[in-house]
């Protein structure tokens, strides 16, 4: 059929347009990653945390989809849960 991608082509265009319906979860994990390696404010962990969960309520919304994002939502909360949590130990350190 003329104008319809199959094989690699076709799998290539589906993922694409799977995680482009969920970029919540990339963007969480992002900002998590940031904010892990720079540590200077909790605010780019809490912006982390809440992409992510957004990104987690979005791939339950793709549940058919071949690729979802939730692997990605969930390392991004976790992530920013961490960071968020190293965040205040230091801060109670300079300050306590």
């Amino acid at each position: 059929m003329p104008g319809r991608a199959t094989g690699r082509g076709a799998r290539i265009a589906r993922d694409r347009a799977t995680r482009a319906a969920n970029p919540y979860g990339y963007a969480g994990l992002v900002l998590s990653l940031i904010a892990f390696i720079v540590n200077l404010l909790a605010i780019p962990s809490l912006l982390g945390i809440v992409f992510g969960a957004i990104g987690l309520v979005r791939a339950g919304q793709l549940v058919g989809e071949r690729v979802t994002g939730f692997g990605v939502s969930l390392a991004a909360v976790i992530l920013g849960l961490v960071s968020g949590a190293l965040f205040f130990v230091r801060l109670a350190e300079v300050f306590g």
